[in-house]
């Protein structure tokens, strides 16, 4: 190297650390050994082209207040690249045109960001990577399908959308220019996240068993027909339809305001929540169901759930043919409780229309609170445990046996009955 501007005691020492791998996370620790060795003089901006004359790989730290500050940390290749660049952990590009090829032989950098850079070339040669970051680069990139990366993120920048991206465990694309999610169909990728990519407006006819994650994608409309094992959509504000779904673990729906149907979905897990023009689920089969804040959901039809959990469903009254073991209801204007015939338990909660809860003999165990307009409980011959509160115009509680547990506070004529166990006549 030609560090001529630097004394000899500050050259041997930062030969030193250019010879030893770079960890980027004990950066700043290194940084203050080697600021104890410069000469103050040279603490200024021009550190970096004073200090680093006649090599490619320029050692960046940027200099303010005759401090070196270590946040910023670059490697630029500019022509030739020498023989500590085998040495090196990661490597930032910034502002770079081109690759030369002796750079693309020797490559072995674990972690690699491309920023601000007019870089349209096949990067396969970075084989040896774990971690590519490519960020507002304003030629289109080829070759990373074949990789096998830990993480890829692209921000801002546009991609070779014929190649099949399969090897590649993490994926983090924001505002790239892909139109369907086809490069991922059939992949061993085990998280996408797709960000604000507005050309993105159909997915269908997918098979993708990772983690799917879609966000802010303003222009997308529907998924149909496809397989995943977990997918998340939120806040895309043009989402109305989703048909034909099957999704293994986890799916998600939120702040979708134009999301109108929902059709045919199977899942273990299905929260949707603040679709405001959602109005039926048709359908729908999985383990656990959570409703939240649907205002104009009214129904729910062959919809199958072990358990299922509404909040602030204001229009929520109708449940056909759908199937239910555990229920929690909260702000739901039911006025009868026998849609839930086939329920183990139940609990409601501040549904101010709820009038009667009767003739439910499956049912295990029983949770009323703040229902105002509740009169009747009656006919539940195998009810376990009860818990009622704060319903001050019940007046009818009949043909109840069998609990084991039974508590009742501020019910109307009824005294405050606790952990009183029944005792059959």
């Amino acid at each position: 190297m030609n560090l001529t501007t630097i004394n000899n005691d500050c050259l041997s020492n930062i030969v030193k650390f250019i010879d030893e791998p770079l960890d980027l996370l004990n950066f700043r620790a290194t940084c203050k050994k080697v600021k104890e060795v410069i000469d103050k003089s040279l603490l200024n901006e021009d550190f970096a082209t004073e200090a680093v004359t006649n090599n490619a790989m320029m050692h960046y730290t940027k200099a303010t207040n005759r401090n070196i500050e270590c946040s910023l940390v670059k490697l630029l290749y500019t022509s030739n690249v020498d023989e500590y660049s085998k040495n090196y952990m990661g490597i930032c590009w910034e502002n770079v045109n081109n690759i030369n090829d002796n750079f693309k032989e020797n490559n072995k950098n674990r972690s690699v960001k491309l920023c601000q850079c007019n870089i349209a070339d096949d990067l396969s040669f970075f084989k040896n990577s774990k971690k590519i970051k490519i960020t507002r680069n304003t030629g289109v990139v080829s070759g990373l399908g074949c990789l096998k990366l830990e993480y890829l993120m692209i921000d801002k920048s546009m991609i070779n959308l014929e190649e099949q991206y399969k090897n590649i465990k993490n994926i983090k694309l924001v505002d790239v220019n892909i139109e369907d999610v086809k490069p991922f169909d059939k992949c061993n990728v085990e998280q996408l996240e797709i960000i604000k990519c507005n050309n993105l407006t159909n997915i269908t006819n997918i098979e993708f068993k990772g983690n799917m994650r879609i966000n802010w994608c303003n222009n997308l409309q529907t998924i149909s027909d496809s397989n995943f094992g977990w997918l998340s959509v939120t806040y895309c504000m043009s989402f109305n339809e989703m048909t034909n779904i099957n999704v293994k673990n986890y799916f998600s729906v939120y702040d979708c305001p134009e999301m109108t149907t929902i059709i045919k979905l199977t899942s273990n897990y299905v929260k949707i929540s603040t679709c405001d023009t959602l109005t039926g689920l048709y359908n729908l089969t999985c383990e656990s169901l959570t409703l939240m804040n649907c205002e104009e959901l009214s129904f729910t039809n062959n919809v199958i759930a072990k358990s299922i959990t509404a909040h602030e469903c204001f229009r929520l009254s109708r449940f056909d043919n759908s199937y239910f073991e555990d229920v929690n209801m909260t702000e739901v204007p039911l006025t009868d409780a026998s849609v839930f015939r086939n329920a183990k338990s139940l609990t409601f909660f501040r549904c101010s229309s709820l009038t009667d809860v009767s003739n439910l003999h499956d049912m295990d165990e029983l949770e009323i609170y703040r229902c105002p307009s509740l009169v009747n409980v009656s006919n539940l011959s195998n009810i376990r445990r009860i818990f009622i509160e704060d319903c001050e115009n019940m007046n009818t509680f009949e043909n109840v046996t069998n609990y084991g547990t039974l508590v009742m506070t501020d019910c109307g004529q009824f005294e405050d009955i606790v952990n009183i166990p029944y005792r059959p006549m």
